[in-house]
């Protein structure tokens, strides 16, 4: 039997925001709207709200240069939302546009990372995926463009009976709504499916389809008809894998000479995109001229989604000692060890569901995970007929009842030590193996790669390391939407997937490759990082050679496992999403099939969870590891309190408040946390309190959570502030 150990890779990507703790804190100190508002006059903060809120830039403006026509209200609300934002660019790591950013560090023998100035960071900015996709649309349905394209069929077309059956979508605002819909087959549609994998213009199908020129206008007709029911679909489509869009985009052009003068306007849009991120802060300028080129095209944005914007962090120095690494490895052995491997639900019932229907046989997985003649996927999904030929697909997600939660070991042994800790008025759990009767450590099941992103406070001098979140399936997950505009996480990453693949020398390890919304576009761009892709609704980055059709996937179940193989490579094929996409949400059931099914044969190293405690009690305590906290102390806030706190008379807010925080030992600084949004809080502060209040108001319950760089970071710059941060460490499986 095979046995593994576990190491960790040479390098880790450092996420910050920009200011430092310090900042945020300064100002909630002292408070006051207007100096508050005279700090909004930091370009480089002005810069970070222009790319995020625009409308919101404008109404500062308007404030500061006449506070006499904003109302007295208005003006609470601004300030209380500018109060938000400095604690985005001062406390949250999460990269986004320029209040966070990231770069890469290494393992040394010591840790010692200084970040430098802002000024010294560098800014990558691409269209808004939202505005990228409406753009390519609105191109590819200008005559003289459309007929120089080449089209291709729908990559979800798939065979039923006497039908195709297929996959189309329209937006809605920014949402993509798919509907499923049909032709009925015809000589004309098998022969233009044939032909067209290769790509084919309009002309050239329509001289295939007809027999003389008298026929011309109607096949004409029809070519179009099909291309507006998307059933073939241009060279043009969108897609989220590659290096340069712009790239290809100018090469399909440059085709076209009617397009001459288009080329040239876009070739000038593209140059002063590049020309925003020489400097870090543009001039107003650089972006008239870039939305003056685009009014000149005649093409309509949302000013909001116009841009997006990454933030790539420079450092004087950046290493960390390896002995975090390696507390942290421990960590993590140790959540394996209690952690049993199951079977996911969703697999186990499209296993039964499959038996049932097919038994042993292999089948197309298209035809497989058709709602209306196949299983489908999920099995106890709803889906809604709209009409004759279209369908829509709606899932509802089961909420468990309370009363029928099952009680785990773990829970019991949780519960054990939290009752101990209670009556011990301690504040904090130890945990170890010895806990665990049933605590069994091995590597075997876990992913080729992983990644945990912790954080490193420091505490009177000594380091804190604290585990922020774990279980992917893969080390890409996190770094492959950073890859585009960063050469050193590409690298990293590129160097990640090249363990995976050495893991499955006998298998097609593929790259999922589709377009949810445009919006979700943003995170799920990245280079072309994989050999193979499964393109689904969009185009794929990699040559055609390499990209594996739908209608080449089949599905079987032998020995209870899923087995998904390419017909044309006659090999089984693991499919792979390199981006952190919450797919489990509204997806379409190939696309959330795809995505599941890279979790079948790993276990995954979950994160510390309270389990089935979380729904019992109202405080949790912090939990360690050895050196490592597992998770940190926090509160669950009920809807009950939060409704008395706003009810009370503002003069007694600040003083009611304060007595309740004491009451449940809630520290002077936490983060609010909202799945991952955070909003760091002094209670010490009555504007701290005001703005709590003020963002919770219309949720049932919230939760609080210790905030550890409220004394000190590991990560500094050169006047000695401090930073938060989250450190992504990648581990990768070796065989002994």
């Amino acid at each position: 039997m095979k046995s593994y150990k576990v190491l960790p890779f040479s390098q880790y990507v450092l996420r910050t925001p920009t200011f430092p703790v310090s900042t945020y804190l300064n100002l909630v100190n002292d408070y006051a709207a207007q100096a508050l508002l005279k700090g909004f006059e930091n370009p480089f903060f002005r810069e970070a709200i222009r790319i995020a809120s625009p409308e919101l830039l404008k109404e500062l403006d308007r404030w500061k240069s006449d506070p006499l026509i904003v109302s007295p209200k208005r003006k609470d609300n601004l300030a209380l939302t500018l109060l938000k934002y400095n604690a985005r660019i001062s406390s949250r790591c999460t990269p986004f546009g320029l209040f966070a950013g990231c770069t890469v560090g290494n393992f040394t023998n010591e840790t010692n990372i200084i970040l430098e100035s802002p000024e010294k960071f560098k800014r990558f900015t691409q269209f808004d995926m939202q505005f990228w996709v409406a753009l390519l649309q609105e191109l590819a349905t200008r005559k003289e463009i459309k007929q120089s394209l080449k089209f291709y069929p729908n990559n979800s077309i798939y065979v039923v009976g006497d039908f195709y059956r297929y996959v189309e979508y329209k937006y809605v605002k920014t949402k993509r709504e798919h509907s499923i819909s049909a032709l009925q087959k015809s000589i004309q549609l098998d022969l233009l499916l044939t032909q067209a994998k290769s790509g084919l213009t309009i002309n050239q199908m329509v001289s295939m389809i007809i027999d003389d020129e008298s026929e011309t206008k109607e096949a004409l007709e029809y070519i179009n008809q099909l291309i507006d029911f998307q059933f073939l679909v241009s060279e043009l489509d969108a897609t989220v894998t590659g290096n340069d869009d712009w790239t290809t985009l100018f090469v399909i052009l440059n085709k076209i000479p009617a397009l001459k003068e288009d080329s040239k306007l876009l070739q000038t849009v593209r140059n002063r995109l590049l020309n925003l991120d020489k400097n870090l802060i543009p001039s107003e300028k650089n972006y008239k001229d870039i939305k003056t080129a685009i009014q000149q095209m005649g093409l309509e944005y949302d000013k909001k989604y116009l841009f997006q914007t990454d933030l790539e962090l420079t450092t004087s120095r950046n290493t960390l000692n390896t002995t975090v690494s390696y507390k942290v490895l421990k960590a993590l052995r140790f959540l394996n060890g209690i952690q049993r491997k199951t079977k996911s639900q969703n697999h186990t019932q499209f296993t039964k569901a499959f038996i049932q229907r097919y038994e042993s046989r292999e089948m197309p997985l298209a035809t497989v995970l058709d709602t209306e003649i196949g299983i489908g996927y999920i099995q106890n999904s709803d889906m809604n007929d709209t009409y004759d030929l279209l369908e829509k697909f709606t899932f509802k997600s089961k909420t468990p009842n309370e009363d029928s939660q099952i009680w785990t070991a773990n829970d019991f042994v949780l519960q054990k030590k939290l009752q101990e800790c209670f009556s011990k008025n301690e504040k904090v759990i130890s945990l170890s193996e010895v806990d665990f009767p049933e605590f069994e450590a091995n590597w075997d099941n876990t992913p080729a790669t992983f990644s945990v992103m912790i954080e490193v406070a420091t505490n009177q001098e000594k380091e804190l390391i604290a585990i922020e979140s774990s279980d992917n399936v893969s080390a890409a997950k996190l770094l492959g939407r950073f890859c585009n505009g960063n050469t050193t996480i590409h690298n990293l990453t590129k160097e990640i997937v090249e363990k995976e693949k050495k893991c499955y020398p006998d298998k097609i390890l593929a790259e999922i490759v589709h377009i949810p919304e445009s919006r979700t576009g943003n995170i799920l761009r990245r280079p072309v990082l994989r050999d193979y892709e499964i393109a689904y609704l969009s185009n794929s980055g990699v040559t055609r050679d390499y990209a594996l059709d739908i209608n080449d996937l089949m599905v079987s179940i032998k020995n209870n496992r899923i087995i998904l193989r390419s017909k044309k490579h006659d090999k089984e094929v693991i499919p792979c999403l390199s981006n952190a996409h919450n797919y489990s949400s509204q997806s379409l059931p190939i696309y959330h099939f795809l995505c599941d099914l890279q979790l079948q044969d790993v276990k995954p190293i979950y994160s510390f969870s309270w389990g089935i405690l979380e729904s019992h009690y109202d405080f949790f305590p912090r939990v360690n590891y050895k050196d490592v906290i597992l998770s940190k102390a926090k509160w669950i806030v009920s809807k009950k309190e939060i409704v008395s706190f706003l009810k009370t008379d503002e003069s007694q807010l600040f003083k009611v408040f304060k007595r309740w925080r004491l009451e449940r030992n809630i520290p002077r600084f936490a983060n609010w946390v909202h799945f991952d949004n955070t909003l760091l809080l002094d209670f010490e502060k009555e504007i701290c309190v005001r703005l709590l209040l003020k963002s919770v108001s219309k949720y049932s319950k919230i939760t609080l959570e210790e905030f550890l760089f409220a004394e000190g970071s590991i990560v500094k710059n050169k006047d000695g502030d401090f930073f938060s941060n989250q450190f992504i460490l990648s581990f990768y499986k070796e065989e002994l």
